[in-house]
């Protein structure tokens, strides 16, 4: 669906650390998909890009997310 509303295939996505593993299976079946897991989405969500992976934000304080 990414692909067909983009035009390009995704690159990298993320994918909650509490997935189930049938939807982490289908993730890992999709061809040059770099999977990122993270603690801060919910179960089901999925972020997808085509785009170069996001670098953090730098403040003078440290990261800023």
């Amino acid at each position: 669906m990414y692909e067909k509303r983009k035009g390009v295939r995704p690159c990298y996505g993320r994918v909650s650390e509490k997935a189930p593993a049938w939807l982490l299976a289908l993730l890992e079946e999709a061809d040059g998909l770099e999977i990122e897991r993270a603690s801060n989405l919910l179960s089901f969500d999925v972020w997808l890009t085509h785009e170069k992976k996001a670098q953090p934000q730098l403040s003078l304080f440290g990261e800023a997310g």
